[in-house]
C-alpha cells in the first residue's frame, strides 16, 4: 500500500507542478513540454489510485498481477499520443498558448479523439473508484470518516476537472490542481 501511496502523490506532484511551471515558463517550446508533461500525471493517477485504494482496503487481489497492466494501456498510448501531438494531432486538434502580464496561458484548445480516450479512461476509473468507496462504507470495511476524506481526495479534483474539461467555467489554466491542493489540505 505504501508504495501505491507514493507513486499516487508522485504522480499528482509532478501533474501540480507541470501545470504550475507551464504558467512560469518563459517561452512557448517550455511551456508545450510542461503541458504535455502533466499529463503523465493526469494520465496515470487514475488506475494508480485505484490499485492503491485496493491495496488499503486489502483487496489488492480483485485485479490478478497479471491483468493490472491493462490499467495503463490507455495512460501508455496518451503519452504516445500527446508527444507526438504537434504532428499528428491526435489530443489536440489544435492548441494556442498566449503570454499574458508574463504568463503563459491557453488562449484556446479543440481536443483530438486520443483527448477524449484518455479522459473517458480515468473519468471511468474514477467512476469505479467513487463506488468501491461507498460500497465499503456500506458494508461497514470502512468508517464515514475514512469514506469522507477519500471521497474529498476523488470528488474535488473530479468536480474541478469536469469543470474545466467540458469549458463549463472560463479560465485560462487548468484547475484540477488546485483542487488536488484543498483536498490535501483536508
Amino acid at each position: 500500500m505504501i508504495l501505491y501511496f507514493m507513486f499516487i502523490t508522485a504522480l499528482i506532484s509532478l501533474w501540480c507542478f507541470s501545470s504550475l511551471f507551464r504558467v512560469l515558463s518563459q517561452d512557448l517550446k517550455t511551456a508545450v513540454y510542461w503541458h504535455n508533461l502533466l499529463f503523465f500525471g493526469s494520465a496515470f493517477s487514475p488506475p494508480v489510485f485505484l490499485l492503491f485504494l485496493l491495496a488499503y482496503l486489502n483487496r489488492l487481489e480483485a485485479i490478478p498481477l497479471r491483468w493490472r497492466w491493462l490499467l495503463f494501456v490507455i495512460p501508455i498510448l496518451a503519452q504516445v499520443a500527446i508527444w507526438t501531438d504537434q504532428d499528428i494531432h491526435l489530443f489536440h486538434n489544435s492548441i494556442r498558448f498566449e503570454q499574458r502580464d508574463g504568463v503563459i496561458v491557453i488562449a484556446d484548445w479543440q481536443t483530438g479523439l486520443f483527448f477524449f480516450i484518455h479522459t473517458f479512461h480515468g473519468y471511468i476509473l474514477i467512476s469505479i473508484i467513487f463506488f468501491i468507496i461507498i460500497w465499503q462504507a456500506i458494508r461497514k470495511n470502512i468508517s464515514i470518516r475514512e469514506m469522507l476524506l477519500l471521497l474529498s481526495y476523488v470528488m474535488l479534483p473530479l468536480i474541478a476537472s469536469l469543470l474545466y474539461t467540458f469549458k463549463l467555467v472560463r479560465v485560462s489554466q487548468p484547475i484540477t490542481p488546485i483542487a488536488f491542493f484543498m483536498a490535501y489540505l483536508l
